[in-house]
């Protein structure tokens, strides 16, 4: 029997946007792989304290808002560095659910959108809380 197999002809340009996508894709996949691991951690831990301390389940997904909770009162209370420690937390929460969340739908374009709108949000409210509390302070 004759091989079967074809090859694809041979670009006659050096670089092709193909070729780029994949040296990008080379680069941002362990990084993700790296993030998503971190994230697991964080809610496992999240899960693990709730269940030591006999929380409901429904508890842990608050968390970021316990977490913020904290913080603002910190900020009244006049400890400032617990208050940053605390929207530090809040905002690793908030973004390793956002990473670890399933997408609701089959693109992984609009999947890689949402989270990376989350994100951006996630962290211009980290620094906007920062800025906030640095002002409150003086």
């Amino acid at each position: 029997m004759a091989d079967l197999q074809t090859k694809a002809p041979e670009p006659k340009s050096g670089k092709t946007a193909n070729q780029f996508s994949t040296a990008l894709g080379k680069i941002v996949e362990p990084v993700a792989i790296g993030v998503t691991a971190i994230a697991q951690c964080v809610i496992f831990v999240l899960d693990f304290v709730a269940r030591k301390l006999h929380l409901p389940k429904w508890l842990t997904r608050l968390s970021v808002l316990v977490c913020v909770g904290l913080a603002l009162t910190m900020v009244q209370v006049g400890e400032f560095a617990g208050a940053i420690i605390f929207f530090m937390i809040s905002a690793l929460i908030a973004f390793s659910k956002a990473v670890v969340r399933k997408p609701r739908t089959a693109s992984n374009l609009l999947c890689f959108l949402q989270k990376g709108f989350a994100t951006l949000i996630i962290f211009a409210l980290f620094v906007t809380s920062a800025v906030w509390t640095n002002i409150k302070r003086i």
